[in-house]
């Protein structure tokens, strides 16, 4: 059984289009305070404005992801929950320790 989620804090980067949008919108439906961030404000404030719609709650904080985490959590609160879009998962290595093969490194 599932945790409940309702008046959680989410953090969802990537949510301004795609499956970030998709899955700010699918936590909100499940109970979920949003905190939405994105390079761009405008697609930002679209996803915001479905939130709200529909009786949800949704603060937009404009950042890009590639910088050193360029939001505090003042003012969402230190328990916020971070999702990060799908797309912003990637292949590739992210320390010399992660680029070495398991085959390799397993001889």
């Amino acid at each position: 059984m599932f945790r409940s989620i309702t008046d959680e804090v989410a953090w969802v980067t990537g949510a301004g289009s795609g499956i970030g949008q998709a899955g700010a919108v699918a936590l909100a439906k499940a109970g979920a305070r949003l905190v939405l961030s994105g390079r761009r404000t405008e697609p930002l404030e679209e996803t915001a404005g479905m939130i709200r719609a529909a009786g949800g709650t949704a603060l937009i904080q404009p950042a890009d992801m590639r910088d050193a985490a360029p939001a505090s959590t003042s003012r969402t609160g230190a328990g916020a929950r971070s999702v990060r879009r799908a797309s912003t998962l990637s292949s590739r290595p992210t320390s010399p320790a992660r680029s070495t093969p398991r085959r390799r490194c397993c001889r």
